[in-house]
């Protein structure tokens, strides 16, 4: 349940935030809300990659640690 509250929230929020840049932004500063969103999806990227690769490595380090005793 909580899963799907945070996706409703995340489709709210980004339905905001492009109603705000259409609807308030004059044209020549709509690069700036672009950029900012690039920045935060690689940001997120990252995030998401560490997350994935921690318990691998993880795993890899406990196999060194037990085959060594």
């Amino acid at each position: 349940m909580n899963l799907l509250l945070m996706i409703i929230v995340a489709i709210v929020a980004a339905v905001a935030v492009a109603f705000v840049v259409v609807k308030y932004l004059p044209l020549k500063l709509r690069w700036i809300p672009s950029v900012i969103l690039l920045l935060l999806a690689i940001f997120l990227g990252v995030k998401i990659y560490d997350g994935i690769l921690e318990p691998i490595k993880f795993n890899e380090e406990k196999l060194e640690n037990f085959q060594l005793l």
